[in-house]
């Protein structure tokens, strides 16, 4: 009795590990009905009816001692005889026959008793926790908003969805099993629209950083928004849009501000946008950094008149001195001007007339 006490707690704790301790939960939504096969054909409602569960959280929940009813007599309390969990972001089916040879196909993870029916055309599914609070509704209507299938689960288009409502479920085309057409256990089929993208010049382009635009169309489901960018199309660098998350069906202006670029230098980048549909990434573009330094021989300051060295502040060879003069001792070339104190013809040094030339006799 006591070797299968400890492999009941070593299985626990092993699930616990795993899963993380599972949490309460907190009220309406927080376990979503997300998928109801009603009226399977491959084999009778009596062996096939089942539905899922999803857990939108970012911690495990358990059900056990949970109820499931509907608004008549139908009613029955989880019991598995320890913790039902639905993991984190996760699904759990629960079906009227655990036996996938015999159901369909279905992978079911609870089995209710056979008392507990789903009606083929109208019928409503009610999850109450083990407070009997109630913490999800959904009620189908004989096709009048709600799909009506048979062989196929109805299934909601997008967790994110008020699943009250008709409209936002739809008919399910993925075969499992037998032949009959569903995602027991899985994500749903629908056939998201992906996001479009499209990258915009970039702006604001200095030395060392730059400011990448685009827009985005996140098409009806929320969408998540990066740049990539790096020396190559192969990028290297992913960078968190502002804003992140996109959602509607309009075109969102989106940027990135990247620093620490190097200067002088060609960079690629684009746009990616990822929704339920898939991925899309925008056009390659390109932009150059700036260099950073003055051209040279240019403007120095306003201490550095022009034709002047940029070091000591002399003039360059040949420039910014009078005509005539040495650039090195700002002496006038020999038998030339030396300025107003040096009449024509005088020596540099004595300010005497040259010989022969200029003298009164």
């Amino acid at each position: 009795m006591k070797r299968i006490i400890m492999t009941v707690l070593l299985t626990m704790s092993l699930l616990f590990t795993i899963l993380g301790t599972p949490a309460l939960a907190q009220g309406p939504g927080d376990v979503i009905i997300n998928e109801i096969m009603q009226n399977p054909s491959a084999v009778y409602d009596s062996a096939g009816e089942w539905f899922e569960l999803y857990n939108p959280n970012a911690q495990a929940i358990d059900i056990d001692g949970w109820t499931i009813q509907d608004n008549d007599v139908d009613s029955h309390i989880i019991d598995n005889g320890g913790p039902l969990v639905i993991p984190a972001g996760g699904y759990l089916v629960l079906g009227i026959n655990g036996d996938s040879a015999t159901n369909g196909g279905v992978s079911v993870d609870y089995q209710y008793p056979s008392d507990f029916f789903l009606g083929n055309s109208s019928d409503e599914l009610v999850l109450l926790d083990d407070s009997l609070v109630e913490i999800d509704r959904v009620e189908y209507d004989n096709g009048a908003t709600f799909p009506d299938p048979t062989g196929r689960s109805m299934a909601l288009r997008d967790p994110s969805l008020d699943n009250s409502i008709g409209a936002h479920w739809y008919t399910s085309s993925t075969p499992y099993g037998d032949g009959d057409s569903g995602t027991p256990g899985v994500i749903n089929d629908f056939p998201y629209d992906a996001p479009t993208a499209t990258t915009g010049a970039a702006t604001e382009v200095g030395t060392s950083s730059a400011t990448l635009n685009g827009t985005v169309n996140a098409n009806g489901y929320s969408t998540t928004v990066t740049f990539e960018y790096g020396l190559t199309t192969a990028y290297g660098t992913t960078m968190t849009a502002i804003p992140s998350l996109v959602t509607g069906s309009t075109y969102t202006a989106v940027s990135a501000s990247i620093l620490s670029l190097t200067p002088n230098t060609t960079y690629h980048y684009r746009v990616v946008a990822t929704n339920a549909g898939g991925t899309v990434y925008g056009a390659d573009m390109t932009f150059n950094t700036k260099s950073g330094k003055p051209a040279s021989g240019k403007a120095y300051g306003k201490d550095h008149a022009p034709g002047q060295n940029k070091d000591p502040g002399e003039p360059a060879d040949g420039k910014g001195y009078a005509p005539g003069q040495n650039k090195e001792s700002g002496e006038p070339a020999d038998g030339k001007a030396y300025g107003k104190d040096h009449a024509p013809g005088q020596n540099k040094e004595s300010g005497e007339k040259a010989e022969g030339k200029g003298v009164n006799k």
